[in-house]
């Protein structure tokens, strides 16, 4: 979507079209992006988590993202109004990084080490976006956007609960 001139702006989540009908945009707008930079950063962690998380079980992964995209811009559509589009995976990043969590906790060893390190570098990450207003990994404020931790924290929990579903069919 990036790449396609015009593409970002017409699919990204916007309050007003969502409120004009335009309900698509509640999905369409994880795959938009600020920047190149907003773009690599959000690919890279989605191709990482996805792979391992649909490794482990496709069933958690389809729910888990599936789960989260819906929560993420209903989310975004009640608690951040002062914010009139959103754009990004990020928060489904944040999603996947939950379940690969709950993933490793099942791993006996160094699995649940790992994991409780990976939780307490979210929460840290997630205080720095909500004290400082800024991102960690992408420059938001040259890309011109803020970020929104919320969304990042409805995904979260999003893949938590992903990953303690009964676990399906793979």
């Amino acid at each position: 979507v990036f790449l396609i001139p015009g593409w970002n702006a017409a699919l990204q989540l916007d309050r007003g079209g969502v409120a004009a009908g335009e309900w698509w945009l509640l999905l369409t707008g994880h795959f938009t992006h600020w920047n190149p930079d907003h773009l690599t950063w959000d690919l890279s962690a989605f191709a990482i988590l996805a792979t391992f998380c649909e490794s482990r079980s496709s069933y958690r992964f389809r729910v888990c993202l599936g789960l989260s995209a819906v929560t993420i811009a209903l989310g975004f559509l009640l608690l951040e109004t002062e914010l009139a589009t959103y754009r990004g995976l990020s928060g489904l990043d944040s999603a996947l990084f939950g379940l690969a969590m709950v993933e490793l906790c099942r791993r006996p060893g160094a699995g649940r080490g790992v994991a409780i390190v990976g939780l307490a570098g979210f929460l840290g990450k997630t205080l720095f976006e909500v004290t400082c207003g800024a991102t960690v990994f992408v420059a938001s404020g040259k890309g011109g956007f803020l970020p929104v931790p919320s969304a990042h924290l409805l995904g979260f929990l999003c893949g938590l609960a992903a990953g303690v579903c009964p676990r399906g069919a793979r």
